[in-house]
């Protein structure tokens, strides 16, 4: 949750690969200048952020915070190495980070306290640019809409300690196609308050205020839209020259068009190599002025652009993506493909003349999960970057995280992950069974263990698929439940897209469903939630999504039969964050369904349902969207419901005492997001409740001793982090911990001091 400034509406995250639903935006006053710059760090290397930077940062509220420990898993787009030492990345979903040399880790750089006018689309981030001649200087590009025009550029004088917003507003989205291409926005190599923004929709941009105002370089060519999904407009912008006093020239690729030069900082161009119908997606400078460009779509490959204008087709075969030149030697070229594996990574010694193939092997000491998964086969490219201050290193971001390779010579390159402290994974769901794991549900790499002793661990499946829903039996703590499925809605051909099954040990180990495994499972099921049964750990409901009909079984997923369901859809969307089905803790066989008519029973096991009266429920629009219904722990009959937040109106919490026929509005506490519930803390004492939500203007994450009664806030932003929250989960085995999932940021732990 977050403060809000102007807040309209809110965001729907999809996942680090999938696309991000705007379901609205989130708008700022923009009337604050930078401030000034900071003194000059120390030592070269240590140019990062030390307060903010970290999701452990404390919070000023009730509670510590500490990440549950994953190291990447999403996708990071871009890179930046400079001279003295530092390394810089940006996400699609999860903000951007530094390095830190000495203590060999990533750092955060995108915390509450450090930004001006913190808004959750900051985590979007498109573009990033360090300024050559004072490193302390950086520029974000960031926002997740092509609907609204709320994107906006913020700067960091102290090396990403504080960030400042500049007032201009530009269609952004760091989540949507084209996200990797190379790098939107650039600093003059003399003068750090010089900078230009490329942008998908409005042209290029250059300001000379340090970012308080931009002016379009109008000269420049209109983008040409060169194919289907989002456009890419101009892809990147490289400056050159200029520290003599002359304008620096400028090289940029523009979508439709083609890649173009300047001499003049912007004021003409030429039109130096043609891609009609294609997109100049990558590019890099090299020491003799030479450029290499990397083309997608009709005019696919690489060509190389010499300091004179003279273009050459260099492409070694396949389908680049991705290009960086040696600092050291402009001849030394790497060159990879949109899915680095073995046969489609090139070197090139002669400057692309000829080209080697190379191998991928991979390496992962501090984070076994990588070697488990399916990973190997296809790396997605995000960023290969030359590190200049260490000679014969080679940084590679991409889908999972960032790697790194000194091993450049052979034939095969040994890339190491090198991802400790980027957590960005998307939340789905999280469940902590008594005495056993957290085990954490996700977009792209379903579920995460996580013991307390030892790393993350993959338990379920390393396919590239992802996790919706998590449930643990209600009497049988041992037994969990997961729907684990290929959103992609391809690469099926193996039958082995639905994952979705059962664990009798915790989540240590699980068994796919019988119907999948079978090939018996029926059409449709897939995606959406499940709940078990507190009589027995075979009798399981599965509502699903994407237009799919609530079935059960009675054999733990061998068998399922189509339920007698007289409602609506009740879960229509697979991406939204909904959790619209739970068991009666108490009641054998007795589950609870919201849909948009409303609150559906079942006491058979989920064969046939009722509507329940439902008196007092919120209306039927409402709760289409991102609704979630939760058991209170221990309780027959009693329920809490929230419809999320859609709009403009303020959402309040529900309570129900008689499985839903009838229902009370909680006081205290509108705009309810995100709610949970642990155990009372000794027997018939009173659960605790969680929620996300506001009093007044204080948004944040609340608790209540009370069930909703009186509300305490916790924290304003979690350990710091101001992204949307999608889930919350509270800890059985220690009274008050609660487990909270970010829309891009994986999860933080918070305890009570």
């Amino acid at each position: 949750m977050l403060p809000r400034a102007g807040r309209t509406r809110r965001l729907v995250a999809l996942g680090g690969f999938a696309a991000v639903l705007a379901v609205g935006a989130l708008l700022v006053r923009a009337d604050q200048p930078p401030e000034g710059r900071a003194p000059a760090p120390s030592a070269a290397g240590s140019q990062g952020p030390t307060t903010p930077g970290s999701a452990t940062q404390e919070d000023p509220g009730a509670y510590s915070w500490k990440p549950v420990t994953v190291r990447g898993g999403g996708w990071v787009t871009g890179l930046v190495a400079t001279p003295s030492g530092g390394v810089w990345a940006r996400t699609d979903v999860g903000g951007a980070y530094h390095w830190d040399d000495a203590a060999q880790t990533w750092r955060q750089l995108l915390m509450r306290g450090g930004v001006q006018d913190p808004v959750p689309a900051d985590y979007g981030v498109e573009a990033l640019a360090v300024a050559p001649s004072d490193d302390r200087v950086v520029y974000l590009s960031v926002g997740r809409s092509l609907d609204e025009r709320e994107g906006r550029v913020l700067r960091s004088t102290d090396g990403g300690r504080t960030w400042q917003r500049s007032g201009e507003r530009f269609t952004v989205d760091g989540n949507a196609d084209w996200r990797q291409a190379g790098a939107r926005l650039a600093v003059d190599p003399a003068d750090p308050d010089v900078a230009y923004l490329g942008t998908r929709e409005e042209g290029l941009f250059r300001t000379t205020d340090g970012g308080r105002s931009w002016r379009p370089l109008s000269a420049l060519p209109a983008a040409a839209h060169a194919g289907d999904g989002a456009a890419a407009g101009v892809t990147f912008v490289i400056p050159f020259g200029g520290t003599d006093g002359t304008p620096a020239g400028l090289w940029a690729g523009v979508e439709g068009v083609g890649v173009l030069r300047s001499d003049d900082a912007g004021r003409s161009w030429d039109l130096v190599h043609p891609t009609p119908g294609g997109i100049p997606r990558d590019a890099e400078r090299g020491a003799d002025g030479r450029l290499y460009v990397v083309v997608a779509g009709s005019s696919a490959g690489v060509v190389r652009i010499s300091a004179t204008g003279e273009a050459v087709p260099v492409s070694p075969g396949g389908a680049p993506a991705v290009v960086a030149v040696d600092p050291a030697d402009p001849d030394h070229v790497f060159v990879g493909d949109g899915g680095i594996r073995d046969g489609f990574l090139w070197r090139s010694r002669d400057g692309g003349t000829t080209w080697d193939t190379l191998d991928v092997a991979l390496a992962s000491p501090d984070a076994p999960w990588p070697l488990k998964t399916d990973l190997e086969s296809y790396m997605s490219s995000g960023e290969l970057a030359f590190d200049p201050a260490r000679p014969g290193t080679l940084w590679f971001a991409e889908g999972m995280g960032v790697w790194r390779s000194d091993d450049l010579d052979d034939g095969e390159v040994t890339w190491t992950f090198t991802s400790n402290g980027i957590e960005e994974l998307v939340s789905n769901d999280a469940v902590k069974p008594a005495g056993f794991p957290l085990l954490t549900a996700h977009w792209d790499r379903n579920v995460f263990r996580h013991p307390a002793d030892g790393p993350a661990e993959v338990p379920l499946t390393g396919r590239f698929d992802s996790a919706w829903s998590l449930a643990v039996a209600p009497k049988d703590p041992s037994f969990v439940v997961a729907v684990v499925d290929d959103h992609r809605f391809c690469c099926d051909e193996d039958g082995l897209a639905g994952q979705s099954g059962w664990s009798e040990d915790g989540g240590a180990t699980w068994h796919r469903f019988g119907s999948l495994a079978g090939g018996t499972h029926p059409q449709g099921l897939a995606f959406g939630g499940v709940a078990v049964s507190s009589g027995s750990v075979d009798h399981l409901v599965w509502v699903p999504s994407n237009g799919g009909k609530v079935h059960y079984s009675r054999d733990r997923g061998q068998t399922w039969q189509p339920a007698a369901y007289p409602g609506s859809e009740p879960d229509f969307a697979y991406y939204l964050h909904r959790h619209v089905l739970t068991s009666d803790p108490v009641r054998p066989d007795t589950f609870y369904v919201l849909d948009a008519d409303g609150v559906l029973g079942s006491t058979d096991g989920g064969a046939t349902w009722q509507l329940k009266r439902g008196q007092g429920l919120p209306d039927r629009a409402a709760r289409r969207f991102n609704a979630t219904l939760a058991a209170v722990p221990g309780r027959a009959g009693e329920l809490v419901m929230t419809t999320g937040l859609l709009d403009e109106g303020s959402h309040p919490l529900y309570h129900s005492t008689d499985g839903g026929d009838t229902w009370t509005e909680l006081p205290g506490l509108a705009d309810v997001g995100r709610v949970c519930l642990a155990p009372a803390a000794r027997p018939g004492g009173v659960p605790l409740l969680f929620a996300t939500g506001r009093q007044g203007s204080d948004e944040g994450l609340w608790r209540s001793a009370d069930l909703g009664t009186t509300w305490e806030q916790i924290s304003a932003a979690p350990g710091g982090n101001y992204q949307d929250i999608t889930v919350l989960a509270a800890d059985p085995d220690a009274h008050g911990t609660v487990y909270v999932g970010f829309s891009g940021t994986g999860f933080l732990s918070g305890t009570p001091r």
